[in-house]
């Protein structure tokens, strides 16, 4: 996938047959949702493939709470040139935060630099793998 928009594409035509995108919706703050799954989603494509995939705590949060405040389930799913690989999200995940200086935007080239509170996602431990699709 290359954008974001290939990867909803792509979920929307062999994962969930319902996903709408969200910015419209009382999911704003997040990319899509499926109301059949009863899934929020939060979006991510990688230029790279790594063992561990990057979450910012503000995008944690806004997931979880919104999954708390809809009853749905909240869900990170990444794109890299390996595949797709999502975790569903939850208060209870056992995650060390650290803060770490990361361009303000990964969308733009020559950001300003940032504080960023991030936590790590171990691929092998992803809740979904669809391996051989991704940004290739």
């Amino acid at each position: 996938m290359k954008s974001e928009s290939d990867l909803f594409d792509y979920l929307k035509k062999h994962v969930y047959p319902d996903l709408l995108s969200s910015g419209y919706d009382v999911f704003a703050g997040t990319d899509c949702a499926s109301y059949e799954f009863k899934h929020l989603i939060e979006l991510k494509c990688r230029g790279a493939h790594y063992k561990m995939l990057l979450i910012e705590k503000a995008k944690f949060d806004v997931l979880v709470d919104n999954a708390e405040r809809t009853g749905f389930e909240a869900w990170y799913i990444n794109s890299t040139p390996m595949g797709i690989y999502g975790w569903k999200i939850t208060r209870e995940m056992d995650l060390t935060w650290e803060k770490r200086v990361l361009p303000e935007t990964s969308q733009f080239k020559d950001t300003d630099k940032v504080i960023k509170t991030v936590s790590y996602l171990k691929v092998i431990k992803a809740d979904f793998k669809k391996e051989g699709v991704g940004n290739g």
